[in-house]
């Protein structure tokens, strides 16, 4: 029973590049005038990449102690990124932004680990440095890519994957 829609709507050849570097601009910036069709191609590539690496085992929120502004979100996501490879062993990543309701950066964040750790002590760690985290399991792999495709298409639009 064939549609319109059964072949995929997405050429990875135009949607690598927008997943494989960090992006330093607007979303508007990155897509340009067929925003909306090439939005939902980077959320459809985004969703099969996630799909295929097994093993995001914890989510995180990090709402900093001190004033990150718009313009600072791509130091945050190095900050918390840098610090994160540095005590854990991260096979794989996301951290986005937002803007928070205080009008200061705040980063969400899925991970995969080469080996388990505490999530009791990540949170300490993560408290301590920057300021109030939240740090849970992820609670499936669907959940996780849905989550992770939310954050590239918002409007600050600033996230790293590794």
């Amino acid at each position: 029973m064939g549609s319109a829609h059964s072949a995929p709507i997405l050429d990875w050849a135009e949607c690598a590049p927008l997943l494989s570097i960090r992006f330093r601009t607007t979303l508007e910036e990155r897509l340009g005038p067929l925003e909306e069709e090439r939005r939902e191609k980077v959320r459809q590539a985004l969703r099969e990449y996630i799909t295929a690496c097994w093993g995001w085992d914890t989510f995180i929120t990090q709402t900093f102690s001190y004033e990150m502004s718009r313009d600072q979100a791509d130091v945050a996501l190095a900050r918390v990124q840098a610090f994160l490879a540095k005590r854990y062993r991260l096979s794989h990543g996301f951290l986005g932004a937002e803007l928070h309701r205080s009008g200061s950066v705040h980063l969400h964040g899925l991970f995969g680990t080469a080996s388990p750790i505490r999530r009791s002590a990540l949170w300490e760690a993560l408290h301590s440095r920057f300021g109030f985290a939240r740090v849970v399991p992820a609670r499936s792999h669907e959940a996780v890519a849905a989550y992770c495709t939310k954050y590239v298409t918002k409007s600050l639009a600033e996230w790293l994957l590794w």
